[in-house]
């Protein structure tokens, strides 16, 4: 009896210490919804790492468009900038949120306009974490400036 709980005891350590930590919270994504004919959306969320070292993201797809750029917003003498990033850095610990009016991934030339309530696949390239896919809301921009 005393082997079973020893044998069953090792089972459970050895387990809890093989399974693979989430190294990434991805949360909150959403797309907005088309302008008509105007070929570009932009993409919302929260991507937190809570992995001990830094994690890159290195590009984003979308089957409905042919390409994403990530942008920061900075502000020059009372005017709003829009600037490109090639990457984004995302330190140990540190979440990145891409919001309006803020940091966020402006998805560009796409195949059909977007509606409110519909589904979008994204898949997210990483340097460590290599290819997370999710899916997205697409929702009215005013409804989420609320």
């Amino acid at each position: 009896m005393g082997t079973f709980f020893l044998i069953a005891t090792f089972i459970f350590i050895f387990e809890s210490c093989n399974k693979k930590k989430e190294s990434l919270k991805i949360e909150n994504a959403w797309v907005t919804e088309s302008i008509p004919g105007s070929g570009i959306n932009a993409a919302y969320m929260k991507i937190t790492n809570l992995s001990d070292k830094d994690e890159t993201l290195l590009s984003i797809d979308c089957d409905n468009f042919e390409t994403a750029e990530f942008h920061s917003m900075t502000e020059e003498g009372g005017v709003m900038k829009m600037n490109q990033m090639d990457s984004v850095l995302i330190k140990p610990g540190a979440a990145m949120v891409f919001e309006p009016g803020g940091a966020h991934i402006m998805l560009l030339k796409s195949k059909h306009d977007l509606k409110a309530g519909q589904k979008i696949s994204l898949n997210l390239h990483f340097q460590n974490a290599g290819i997370k896919s999710l899916t997205g809301d697409v929702k009215k921009i005013e409804d989420e400036a609320k």
